[in-house]
Order: C-alpha cells, then sequence, then structure tokens
C-alpha cells in the first residue's frame, strides 16, 4: 500500500520493508529476511543520499548485520554492524551518551564474544553500559541491566568468576526492581546465567537450584504444566544439570520431555532451533553414558532439523556435522566420521571467520591420525591454526592454537621433518607465553620434544638449553621430591646433553637422581624400568668417558639386568630338575646358590635379547654375571658351576643367540655389538668345558661344537691376520681341545672330521693355541695316526708342565698339569713322540705328579708314566 501511495523511494518504505526483514529474520528466514533488508538500505540510500549519516539506514545497516550473524556470515555480519555503529556516532557524537549508539556497541559485543574475542566484547559492554547510563541515569532500565548480564557472561568466559557473579546479581536486582518482584522471563535468564556461572566454579548443586527457580519463574509466567518453549528451556537447564552431576538418566529423562513439550508446541515435522539444540543436549546425554548408537540417532535428527532450517552450507550445520562425527569416532566409525569431518569444514571454508572451525579441522586430523594418514592430518591441523589466525583478537584469546601447533609438530617430528617440526613447537611455546588463561597443554613436553628435534638437527647447544628448561617446567610442576616418570626423563636427558659437553660429574649426580626415581617407578611400570636401563647405560657411557672401566662394566650390567621382566627372574625351583650329579655338588658348596640363581636369570635372558641395544649390554652381562664368578672359584666349584650351567641349558641358549645374530647381522664379525657376545660366549664355551665334562656333552648336542667348527673352516684364511677371527679361532680350539679330554665325548667329535679342521693350526705361531690343537687331534686320532710333535712343541709342553708343577694350583698359562700329563701320554701314541718325551725328561715331571697331585691327578699321571715306558 505504501509503494502504491508513494510510488517512488519513500522513507516509510523503507522502515517497512526493514520491518518485514526483522520479522522473517525472528522467523529464521534469513535469506527472504536479507532480500528485504538491501531493498530497504537501496531506498534509504536513494532518499537520504549515499554515505550521508542517518538513522534509518544506521538502523537498517544495524538489522542487516544481526541478519548476517544469524547466517554465519561473519565478515558480513561484521561490517554492517561495524557501519552501523560509525553512522551513529557520526549522528549523536562519539562522547554523547545516547542509547542508539549503546545499542550497537550491544551488537558488536555479542558478535565478538561469538568470535572468541572476549577482551574486545568486554570493551564494547562496558562502553554500551556507560552510554546507557548516561542516558537513563540512575534508573533501572532494562538496557543497562541487560548490558550487565553479557558483562556477567563475558567475565565467566574470562574465568573472573567473582566479577561474573557480581555483575549477574546487580542485573537481577535491577530486573527485580524493574517489575516489582513479578515472575517475569527475563528475571529467569538472569537466574540461568548464575546458574551458570556457579557450574563453571564446580558448584553444580547451587547451579541445580538456580535453574530450578528459573523453571519456577517460567512456569509462573505461562502456567504449570502449560506448553511453551521458555518451560522447556526450564527442563532443558535443569536436564543438562543433572547430566553435568553425572545423574545421565534423570538429565536424559527431564530432556526428552522438554523435546516433546517443543514438538508439541512447534509441530512434531515443523523444524525450529530450539528442537535441534534440545536433541544435541539429549544426544551430549547419551555420549556421556558411552551409549554411542542413542547419541549418533540424536545428533543425525538435529542434524536434519538444522538442514532444513537453514539449507546445507550454515555454520550451524557445520556444528551438527561436527558433533556427529565426533560421536561416529567415539563409537569406533572413523569412516563414516571423516565423511561427516569433511562435509563441515568445506561448509567451514566457504565462512572462514568462524570461531568453531578450527574444532572441525582438528577433529578431522585426528580421525585421519586413527587411520593411519598423517599427511592429510597435518593437512587439516595446518588449516585449523590458520582458521585460529583469522579470528580477530590476540593470540590470547586462542588455547586451542597451543595444541592445535603442537599436535602438527609431532606429526612433522615422526616424519623426520625436524626443523619444522621445531618451528611449530617454538610458535606453540610462543603463544603458550600469551595466554591469559594456561591451555590444557604440557609445556615440559613441547620443550622436551624441541630438545629431541634440535638433538636431530646436530644442534646441541639448542638441545641442552630446552632439555634444562624442561627440566626445569617439571620440577616445578611436580616438585623435586615427586616420582614422576617426566621429571625422570628430563634428568636423563639433561646428563645425556651435559655428558657430551664434557660436564661429567653433573652428569652423573643427574643420572643418578633419575636412577631413583625409575627405581621406585619400575616397581610397577614396565616402562620405567627400560627407562631405568637406559638410565643405566648413560651412566655407563659417562664412567666410560671420564676412563673409569669398572663403572662402564657395572653399570651396563645393571642395565641388562633390568631389562629382564619379572617372568625371566628365576625362582629358588631353579634347582629342583638338576642332574644327581649337579646337586651332589651343591650340596657340598649351598653358599653358590645366590650366584648361580644369578648366573641362571642371565642365561634364561639370552632367550631374550633380540635388538642392536640389548645386545650391547648382553656381553658385559654375561661377563659379571657368567665368567667374572669363576674367578674365585675352587676346582669342585667351578665343575658344580659348569654343570649348573649345562643343566639349565646355557649350551643351547649360547647356539640360539649366536644364529639370530648371524641372521640378524650381514657381517657379525665386524659388527662390533654382536662380536663382543661372540666373545663372551667362546670365553664361557672355553673355560666351562675345562672344568665341567657335563658342558662338553652339551656343547656337542647343542649344536655349538658345531659352530666352533665353523669357525675353523671359514676363518683360516685370515689367522692371525684378522684380530677378531683369530680370537674366536683361538677359543674354538681350546674348547674342543677341552671337550677331547671327556673320554665318552670323543666319539662325536671324531663324526664331524675334527681333526682334518685342525690341522691347517699346526704349525701356527702362537704356541699355546697350536699346542692345543695338537692335543685335540691326538686325541681325536688313533695311535697309528697321532701326528708327529716337532721340538719346539715338545719343549713348549715341557716347560708349562715344570712351571705348573712349580705352583700351588699347578697350572700354568691355561693349562692345567693334569692336562698337560695326559697330552703327552696322548702324544705318545706316535713312538717318535714318545722317545722324544723320554730324551727331555718328561718322565721326571709326571712322576712329581704322580706323587704330589690328588687322586685324579696321580691316575692320569700314571696312566701316562705306563705309556712313556711302553716298548
Amino acid at each position: 500500500m505504501e509503494q502504491t501511495i508513494y510510488r517512488g523511494p519513500h522513507p516509510l518504505v523503507g522502515m517497512t520493508l526493514s520491518n518485514l526483514g526483522s520479522v522473517h529474520g525472528e522467523m529464521l528466514d534469513h535469506k527472504t529476511a536479507l532480500q528485504y533488508l538491501q531493498r530497504a538500505e537501496k531506498i534509504s540510500e536513494d532518499v537520504f543520499g549515499e554515505g550521508t549519516p542517518h538513522p534509518q539506514v544506521a538502523l537498517i545497516w544495524n538489522n542487516m548485520g544481526l541478519n548476517y550473524k544469524d547466517m554465519g556470515n561473519i565478515p558480513k555480519a561484521l561490517e554492517y554492524l561495524t557501519r552501523s555503529l560509525q553512522m551513529r556516532v557520526a549522528i549523536y557524537g562519539e562522547d554523547t551518551p545516547h542509547p542508539a549508539i549503546g545499542a550497537s556497541l550491544v551488537n558488536m559485543g555479542l558478535l565478538m564474544a561469538k568470535l572468541g574475542n572476549i577482551d574486545m566484547a568486554a570493551t564494547c559492554f562496558e562502553k554500551a553500559l556507560k552510554k546507557f547510563r548516561g542516558s537513563y541515569g540512575n534508573r533501572t532500565h532494562p538496557s543497562i541491566a541487560g548490558t550487565l548480564d553479557n558483562l556477567g557472561i563475558i567475565f565467566s568466559e574470562k574465568g573472573d568468576y567473582h566479577e561474573s557473579l557480581k555483575h549477574h546479581r546487580e542485573a537481577l536486582d535491577m530486573k527485580q526492581d524493574l517489575y516489582g518482584g513479578k515472575p517475569n522471563v527475563s528475571i529467569a535468564l538472569t537466574l540461568n546465567n548464575l546458574a551458570n556461572t556457579y557450574k563453571a566454579l564446580g558448584e553444580h548443586e547451587t547451579a541445580l537450584g538456580l535453574f530450578r527457580q528459573s523453571l519456577d519463574i517460567y512456569e509462573a509466567v505461562h502456567g504449570k504444566g502449560a506448553l511453551h518453549p521458555d518451560i522447556a528451556q526450564g527442563l532443558i537447564g535443569i536436564g543438562n544439570q543433572y547430566v553435568n552431576l553425572k545423574r545421565s538418566h534423570e538429565g536424559i529423562e527431564l530432556l526428552q520431555k522438554s523435546l516433546k513439550m517443543l514438538e508439541e508446541f512447534y509441530g512434531i515435522d515443523t523444524p525450529h532451533q530450539d528442537i535441534a539444540t534440545c536433541l544435541n543436549n539429549i544426544a551430549f546425554a547419551h555420549d556421556e553414558l558411552k551409549e554411542f548408537d542413542s547419541a549418533i540417532q540424536c545428533y543425525q535428527r538435529a542434524l536434519e532439523v538444522w538442514r532444513q532450517l537453514f539449507g546445507n552450507e550454515h555454520p550451524n550445520v557445520a556444528i551438527a556435522l561436527n558433533n556427529l562425527a565426533s560421536a561416529c569416532t567415539n563409537s569406533g566409525d572413523t569412516t563414516r566420521a571423516t565423511v561427516c569431518f569433511e562435509e563441515a569444514v568445506k561448509i567451514y571454508q566457504l565462512s572462514p571467520c568462524n570461531p568453531q572451525a578450527h574444532q572441525a579441522f582438528f577433529n578431522l586430523a585426528k580421525v585421519c591420525l586413527l587411520q593411519g594418514n598423517k599427511i592429510k592430518a597435518l593437512a587439516n591441523y595446518v588449516q585449523g591454526i590458520n582458521a585460529l589466525q583469522l579470528l580477530p583478537g590476540g593470540v590470547s584469546l586462542r588455547p586451542e592454537l597451543v595444541s592445535g601447533l603442537s599436535s602438527a609438530a609431532q606429526i612433522l617430528f615422526e616424519g623426520k621433518s625436524y626443523k619444522e617440526a621445531a618451528e611449530y613447537w617454538e610458535r606453540a611455546l610462543a603463544a603458550h607465553s600469551q595466554m591469559r588463561t594456561a591451555p590444557n597443554v604440557d609445556v615440559g613436553k613441547i620443550q622436551f620434544n624441541l630438545a629431541r628435534c634440535y638433538s636431530e638437527l646436530g644442534d646441541v647447544e639448542k638441545e641442552r638449553t630446552f632439555h634444562e628448561q624442561a627440566l626445569q617446567t617439571r620440577l616445578q610442576q611436580h616438585g623435586e621430591n615427586n616420582s614422576n616418570v617426566d621429571v625422570g626423563l628430563s634428568l636423563l636427558h639433561t646428563a645425556r646433553t651435559l655428558q657430551t659437553a664434557g660436564d661429567h660429574q653433573l652428569a652423573l649426580l643427574y643420572l643418578q637422581q633419575a636412577a631413583e626415581i625409575f627405581q621406585v617407578l619400575a616397581e610397577s611400570s614396565s616402562e620405567s624400568k627400560t627407562f631405568l636401563a637406559a638410565t643405566y647405560k648413560s651412566m655407563s657411557d659417562t664412567y666410560q668417558s671420564t676412563g673409569d672401566q669398572g663403572n662402564k662394566v657395572k653399570y651396563l650390567s645393571e642395565m641388562m639386568r633390568t631389562l629382564q621382566s619379572t617372568n625371566q627372574e628365576v625362582e629358588d625351583s631353579v634347582f629342583d630338575d638338576l642332574s644327581s650329579e649337579t646337586k651332589s655338588l651343591l650340596e657340598k658348596f649351598p653358599g653358590l646358590r645366590p650366584t648361580l640363581k644369578k648366573a641362571a636369570t642371565t642365561v634364561k635372558m639370552l632367550g631374550s635379547w633380540r635388538s642392536a641395544e640389548d645386545l650391547n649390554g648382553a656381553a658385559p652381562l654375561m661377563w659379571s654375571d657368567l665368567l667374572l664368578p669363576r674367578r674365585t672359584m675352587s676346582k669342585p666349584e667351578l665343575q658344580l658351576y659348569g654343570h649348573f650351567l649345562a643343566d639349565i641349558g646355557a649350551a643351547e641358549q649360547f647356539h640360539s643367540l649366536i644364529k639370530f645374530m648371524e641372521k640378524t647381522y650381514e657381517d657379525v664379525i665386524s659388527s662390533e655389538v654382536p662380536f663382543r657376545c661372540l666373545m663372551m660366549i667362546g670365553g664361557l664355551c672355553m673355560g666351562l668345558a675345562d672344568s665341567s665334562a657335563l658342558m662338553c656333552h652339551r656343547l656337542v648336542t647343542a649344536g655349538m661344537v658345531e659352530v666352533l667348527c665353523g669357525w675353523l673352516e671359514n676363518f683360516q684364511d685370515q689367522y692371525p691376520q684378522d684380530q677378531n677371527r683369530s680370537s674366536l679361532v683361538t677359543y674354538a680350539i681350546h674348547t674342543i681341545h677341552n671337550c677331547c679330554k671327556v673320554s665318552d665325548v670323543r666319539p662325536a667329535l671324531k663324526e664331524q672330521n675334527i681333526s682334518k679342521l685342525l690341522d691347517p693350526y699346526l704349525k701356527i705361531e702362537d704356541m699355546s693355541t697350536r699346542l692345543a690343537a695338537l692335543l685335540a687331534t691326538s686325541y681325536l686320532t688313533d695311535d697309528d695316526e697321532t701326528p708327529e710333535a716337532d721340538s719346539d712343541i715338545m719343549d713348549h709342553i715341557i716347560n708349562k708342565l715344570d712351571k705348573a708343577l712349580q705352583g700351588e694350583s699347578r697350572s700354568a698359562e691355561g693349562y692345567s698339569a693334569i692336562e698337560l700329563v695326559m697330552g703327552i701320554g696322548t702324544l705318545c701314541g706316535n713312538a717318535v713322540n714318545r722317545t722324544a718325551f723320554l730324551e727331555k725328561s718328561a718322565a721326571a715331571l709326571v712322576e712329581k705328579l704322580m706323587e704330589e697331585g690328588d687322586e685324579e691327578e696321580t691316575e692320569a699321571a700314571a696312566n701316562t708314566i705306563c705309556t712313556l715306558l711302553a716298548e
């Protein structure tokens, strides 16, 4: 009618169009609302002149800004609300307390709050409050009360709950004065705000009481049991609070009641944002109960309502998709979650300046990680970080930025992009330092990870700096007297950097502190056992740097001993299944039980050493637990020790470990770690075979003699030039010689054609090894095939026997008098050798042993005398 009356542009037509736009906006028909508002804008500009300040233009721009905000178009909303505010200031004056300026400031504050820019929101609300109070004086007024409420919400967001409660209470008092103590919906809203602040404080019972007061007011206004959205909202507040109080079933019951009320009020087939919000609350409650199917069903229904209301590209649709995807992730359906998250981020890409956009990107990144797609995860973390940086306001308002940067850095680190990872973690630390409230991020871990990055990049100074920072952060967080794994790790790694820098004393101090922490934690944590082992390894390395070889070996042994799990530590039952001969010996030497038990544990561990790190400490542990104890044992104790290790399967474990190393390493001999293990095994085989006939049998049946024969055959061309291979050949020859001294082992040795393998070593320069090869050969051949010994080796035998007889132990340079005498007797199978021995007066030395030796030595000497003097 107005258009018919006025026929051209007229301010009343513009106002009517603006009002129609506002009505359609209230009906959530934002597209139609925008069309009316744009027509109103055009007419008003035609009437008043483009850019001319006028209250009607400012009002239309204000309404357009609010409509754009509801549409989710934040940049446009910000543009029009800013233009409206600036025009009103231009009209009324910047210092004039005018309610229109106050209203624009409130709308701008609400937009800033939606964007998460709480500082700017607070500033806008405070300015608005000043304008309203300047306009209305000391009178109570709804605009003043409403602004106080808005400030209360902002203070709660900032964590200043005291100020929040103060502003809400002031608003409540004003509203009660305004309405004369009569029930009013506005009072109920303030009670809701108070309840939310108490909820944030953790005072859930107080919050629940306020939500109930709010519902009482709604029912007083609309009638108890009336069908009204306000009453439904009151039920929702109480239902949500029940969920917060872990009374989720009661909460769901109330939320379902409110949903039914809303559907009856608006129509069950009518889409409405209150219905969608209520469905979302019900879904959240089911999620809390881990009732994921029910949660997904409700989130799906909420999504459908939002789609019907706003189409497929509205930010509210993106929020609903994000919620649905999160529930799918919780239920394990990452495929569907990915589809939903991807649709959500596409919506946010259309309107990137959105406070929820980053969360969708981050959530999609997490799902991509679950699916093993780190490249896609990193891309989404980066987009989420960028979305946060698009929002107005300082970094201090974005605690999620720290976690996003840290997560992206972790992916880069795992992908060995250490420089880029360091850049992201340093950005995370810089952002964290600007945070108003500390985000839920482990700063010590970020510093620790930065140190790891710079370690990989070879920047020793930065590595040490960040490890020291991480240590101090963790000590402040956990205290110096608490056994915390993170503190232990920082002590360990800081010590390593100090060791590299040459500060060995401080490094050892930190390592000792780390060891004390991990010793406590290792009692209940296998992971801490591993860390304790690593600490011992670092202590060993540090002592090596100081030249302290004793402590170096000690802590390497401690490392390996620590690595053994509980089920590897042998019990006393290990002594139950021994052979009768071993048990008989054990009865004579019960004091050896602890030593034998420790040795048994180490033998058992041989079966689990299957990595380079394990093998690195294996050799020292074999030395300390298996070889070293033999040094102080008597002859019968050595026999018990050898028998015991034979009974518990030591030979089999030696063989298994060697085969593992041969399979794992292309060249075991040239690889330092496995070679040390071979040397320990070779030395053990030689010593144990010398004292235990039972071990000699086990070395044959376990396949160890076959391994030794392989060394003889494969290394003869490198002997003696290659020191490593020559050492193994020496162990092999002496072990075989010791086994040959056991008569009932010889048949098995003869079957392996060992004499032929020993033949190349009968002329070597090393007289001791040459002697062992000669004696072993003589044991394994018949009398008519006994090799002829040259004069040098005979002199060597006689000189060694003479020295052996002069000592109390009756041994010299690795040979006992009895084995030398037995060797002479064996070599006398060759008549030429027998004659030569007689000429060199060997008989006198043999007779001396027969006179002075024990029963076994006397018997061996008597047999040799008979052989020497035989015709």
